[in-house]
Order: structure tokens, then sequence, then C-alpha cells
């Protein structure tokens, strides 16, 4: 990112060599974490590999253009990108890349809360991973896919999942939050079982603003007001 922000972008003129700096801006810009919502950065890409170039620059055109309009809010524009990178990633065989577009058209259909299709798209994302072999994608699939089953409200099959996350990486504790968050959306929760969890991720820092709330929430629910009451109190402090 820094060797491409040096550079003299007045020079870039030939229409090839601006989409290539195009994408691998935006790459380098989502590789630190820099979550861009700026359509101008990823356009010349897509205009130009949409009609030539090759495949695989075509493919992670898509992909981040799709990304982008995620986080803009529009899905219907997010849709239509991954679904296309998704199609080119499967016309190319690459695994890699199969797993990466079910994973962000994923995302999509989760933040426009259609559950059934991110369930869908997780379920092919976490085997895709499992096949790419990548112990940490093969986590993050199924983080995402729990949560995708606990936002169409398939409550013991996230906890299955989120059991199976706290026995294999027991010093994560931000699963046991997510655990405790799914348990209190269910129908009977188990309120003693969500606030040992809570309490399990308290000493670690994992627990942010809204799950003290959520925490407050659970004592609550199990006849601990006093102490819900409290900690309600000492969250008017925050913004």
């Amino acid at each position: 990112l820094a060797v491409l922000e040096s550079m003299d972008t007045a020079a870039i003129v030939r229409p090839c060599d601006i989409a290539k700096y195009s994408l691998l801006y935006v790459m380098a810009m989502d590789k630190n974490h820099i979550n861009t919502t700026e359509l101008g950065f990823i356009m010349p890409a897509v205009e130009y590999y949409s009609k030539q170039g090759n495949t695989f620059d075509r493919l992670r055109s898509f992909f981040y253009l799709c990304r982008i309009n995620r986080r803009l809010g529009n899905y219907q524009e997010a849709i239509i990108a991954g679904t296309k990178a998704k199609r080119l990633a499967e016309e190319s065989g690459d695994l890699y890349w199969r797993a990466m577009t079910a994973s962000e058209v994923g995302y999509t259909f989760g933040w426009d809360m259609l559950s059934d299709e991110e369930v869908r798209s997780m379920l092919e994302a976490d085997m895709l991973w499992k096949e790419y072999g990548d112990e940490l994608h093969i986590e993050n699939s199924m983080a995402n896919l729990a949560l995708a089953y606990s936002n169409k409200a398939m409550f013991k099959e996230a906890d299955s999942l989120y059991a199976v996350l706290n026995d294999r990486y027991p010093s994560k504790c931000r699963y046991f939050v997510l655990r405790a968050q799914n348990e209190i959306c269910s129908p009977c929760p188990d309120r003693k079982q969500a606030i040992d969890w809570y309490e399990k991720a308290i000493p670690e820092g994992e627990m942010d603003v809204d799950n003290y709330y959520e925490y407050a929430y659970a004592l609550a629910l199990d006849g601990n007001i006093f102490r819900a009451k409290e900690l309600l109190r000492q969250l008017e402090q925050y913004p």
C-alpha cells in the first residue's frame, strides 16, 4: 500500500495499467483493514476487466465491487457483483476463490437479513474452506456458519458449532460471548449458562459495551435485578 501510494498516478496512462493499479490499490487497502466505501477506487478495474484482460483479474474486480457495495448497504448491487465473481471462480476451478466468493456472498445475504440464503452460502463456504485446508479460514467459516444459523433462529445448530469452537480454541473467549448471545436469543434460554459464558469472557477483555447490556439482560432474566440495575448504571457513562 505504501508503495502504491508513493507512485505518481498521473504517469499511469494506459487503460490496462490504470485497471491494474485500481485493483491492486483496493486489494492493498483491504489487506490493511481499511474498509473503504469509495466505489471510485475499484470502478476502473471493473470497467476494464469486464471487457478484456484475464479471468482472474475480472473475478477479483467483481469480488471487491461486491465487498464495497456491501459496506455501502447497496445489497442488490453487491449480490449482482458477488454472483458474477462466484460464477467466475467456479469456472476457474480455483478453490481459494470459490471459498472466498461463497463467503462474501454469504456476508451480503447476512447484512441484508436474508437468513435462508445466508445459511446456504455459509454452508457452501464452510465445505470449501475445509477442502482448502487452511486452519484460520476453517475457524472463521465455522463461526460464520454458526452466526448464520443463529440469524435463522436455528439456535441448537448454532450452539453445536460454538461448542466445537470453544473446545478447539479454548483461549479465544470471544466464542463464549457469541455462544451466550445465541443462548439468550433462543425461545427457552438457559440463563445461568449464558451468564457463566459472559463471565468467562469478562476477565479476558472480550466484552464490548453491547455485550455488557446483553449480560445485564441475562442477569435480569435470571431474576438478579439488583446486579442488572447496577450494571446498567455503570453503562450509562458510555455513549
